[in-house]
């Protein structure tokens, strides 16, 4: 798995001013929500977002031809314009046209745990033990509307990527939970539920999960959750809510590579990544690290 993450910030106060927001809400932001700095990359595209973090992915290089599925997770349905598609230049620039390639836009943005979904069901009736997919998430914040959700985030622009296998020894899925409610559900109850419900189906109880990877829509939220779990605040990975923000579909996969990096995951910890999406739809899934 690798990552991009724009290296120019914008503090609250300046971005709440373009964004229309008074010196109050701003102060729920920062204050209540925990957001306080987000990273956006002026005069680059979406494409050159995934780009980017693609790069990063040292364990491609030399199996492109492994590599059998390209699935964009993606967060907002319409990004550019037709007939432009960037998951079609994106396989280009990677050298990857052999690979079957789309995008996942329905479960908005917790689409990047689907786009995983897809890719091991895809590579699980594969007959070749060697085949890959390629998973891409994150996109551009490319308005204001896009930008902001009031009362809720405040979206930036980091991207992942990730390699996906059929076979593994290590960051295993061993469980996972997906519910979509036909009309706007109670928002924490049923953020706090699909983590159970994914925890259940490892056969795991949440005594044996070491760290939960977040959606980073804002720590007060999380509070909220934890309370109903009954566990601490510190078994959700939070560093990266004030100085990123919520980047779509990448935030979990953005998380795990910062927990891992700082120690947060050890040899054989259960882990849990976990989003809730717009209309309605909240996944989660269990992962052996």
């Amino acid at each position: 798995m690798s990552r991009h993450v724009p290296r120019q910030r914008i503090g609250i106060e300046e971005l709440g001013a373009r964004l229309g927001l008074t010196p109050s809400r701003v102060r729920l932001y920062e204050r209540l929500f925990g957001l306080r700095w987000f990273p956006y990359e002026t005069g680059s595209t979406a494409m050159d977002l995934m780009l980017a973090s693609a790069s990063g992915l040292t364990q491609l290089r030399e199996r492109e031809k492994d590599v059998r599925y390209v699935v964009l997770g993606r967060a907002i349905e319409f990004a550019s314009p037709y007939p432009l598609m960037h998951v079609q230049e994106v396989v280009r620039s990677l050298s990857l046209e052999h690979a079957t390639a789309f995008t996942v836009t329905q479960h908005s943005c917790a689409t990047g745990l689907l786009a995983v979904s897809l890719a091991g069901r895809l590579l699980a009736a594969d007959p070749d033990p060697r085949a890959l997919a390629l998973v891409l998430t994150g996109e551009k914040a490319f308005s204001p509307t896009v930008q902001l959700l009031s009362d809720i985030t405040i979206n930036s622009e980091g991207t992942a990527a990730a390699l996906i296998a059929s076979s593994a020894d290590h960051d295993r899925l061993i469980g996972s939970a997906t519910k979509i409610y036909g009309r706007r559900g109670d928002y924490v109850p049923a953020l706090a539920q699909i983590i159970l419900d994914a925890v259940d189906s490892a056969k795991l109880t949440l005594d044996d999960i070491a760290l939960i990877l977040p959606h980073n829509v804002n720590r007060f939220t999380w509070k909220k959750v934890c309370t109903l779990l009954g566990i601490p605040l510190d078994r959700v990975f939070l560093d990266n809510v004030p100085t990123m923000g919520h980047s779509f579909c990448a935030d979990a996969f953005l998380n795990y590579l910062d927990a891992r990096d700082g120690g947060r995951l050890n040899h054989g910890d259960r882990y849990v990544m976990a989003a809730a999406g717009l209309g309605g739809t909240y996944s989660a899934m269990v992962f052996a690290h």
